[in-house]
């Protein structure tokens, strides 16, 4: 869980866009320490170095009627992995 690893997380709003009548990305900003590894399925673990990481998130949102009905998180795992796909 990001929040064990990352346990001073923290998660900053950088922009609502609205896509139509129903739909709103929200572009985040997250920011922590990695105290512990952090696992990310398949693509690999990050190994605890004591180092400040930060990573872009992309959250989708369709909400009808006051009710969220669909939410889907894209992450930009190069700003933790790099481009060459292995931990930094």
């Amino acid at each position: 869980m990001a929040t064990t690893s990352f346990p001073d997380l923290y998660v900053e709003v950088l922009g609502i866009t609205e896509r139509g009548d129903t739909v709103a990305e929200i572009e985040l900003l997250a920011t922590g320490t990695l105290s512990a590894d952090w696992t990310a399925g398949g693509i690999g673990t990050l190994k605890a170095s004591g180092q400040k990481k930060a990573f872009r998130i992309r959250e989708t949102l369709e909400i009808r009627n006051g009710l969220i009905t669909f939410s889907s998180l894209n992450y930009n795992l190069q700003d933790l992995f790099g481009p060459s796909g292995t931990p930094t």
